[in-house]
């Protein structure tokens, strides 16, 4: 089956920024539902956008198959993935964030165009705003200029938080308004990406730590992708 399609089709904008930062950034995903292949397997993956159905094709290999009753699907990695990569399939997702365009100047209605020359107090008036799509094309073009007017938004999402909780030039003074929310650490998808931070202090570490589940804690130690400072508090204060 070398050269099948396997396509990606995340239910909505959320679902698919949350697998971007789940899987994608890190060369991977999984494939829900997928039948009939084997390991080391070389297809391509067609990333299907659930805003506007535009699609991104990236080659990959099969490096997982899970065919019992609970489970059917098969995990891929994204070949010859690089920083460049990553790049593309981001801005993939961002581009296509506010849906085709309805008429009128395409440069108009590109998200990227619309927003890239806004001055200081429109840049913060749409972190401030209620629609996901823009507050995340503001963030990916003024970066840190926006990060707290989109922290003390009432609208901002949990891959939103998580988003920004993975930065790891966040200033600490947001890094602690993060820890210090208590809905947010309610979110295995926060505490993530909060402990892949290398820039968490120990306190704050701590606090993020307490907050997980049993089951979620023993994993910490050999999670590769946390900090060495994360494992050793972790095995330090917990004992495993």
């Amino acid at each position: 089956m070398t050269g099948q399609t396997l396509r990606l089709e995340p239910a909505d904008l959320a679902a698919l920024q949350r697998e971007f930062d789940d899987n994608l950034r890190s060369g991977g995903c999984f494939v829900s539902g997928a039948t009939g292949y084997c390991e080391h397997e070389e297809c391509s993956l067609v990333l299907v956008h659930p805003t506007d159905r535009a699609t991104l094709s990236l080659p990959a290999r099969v490096v997982w198959v899970a065919s019992d009753r609970q489970q059917q699907g098969v995990g891929l990695t994204v070949l010859n993935f690089s920083p460049e990569r990553r790049s593309e399939i981001e801005q993939f997702i961002t581009e296509h964030a506010t849906g085709p365009p309805k008429g009128g100047d395409s440069r108009a209605n590109n998200p990227h165009e619309r927003l890239r020359h806004l001055s200081t107090t429109e840049q913060l008036k749409v972190a401030r705003g209620s629609d996901a799509s823009e507050r995340m094309v503001v963030e990916r073009l003024y970066g840190k200029g926006v990060w707290p007017a989109l922290l003390n938004n009432p609208h901002l999402t949990v891959p939103e938080v998580a988003r920004l909780a993975r930065k790891a030039n966040m200033p600490r003074p947001q890094l602690e308004q993060i820890v210090a929310n208590g809905g947010w650490l309610q979110s295995s998808q926060v505490r993530r990406a909060l402990l892949s931070n290398p820039r968490l202090t120990t306190e704050m570490i701590v606090k993020v730590l307490r907050l997980m589940p049993k089951h979620e804690l023993k994993l910490v130690p050999s999670q590769t992708t946390y900090p060495t400072s994360v494992r050793t508090t972790a095995r330090r204060l917990f004992k495993i």
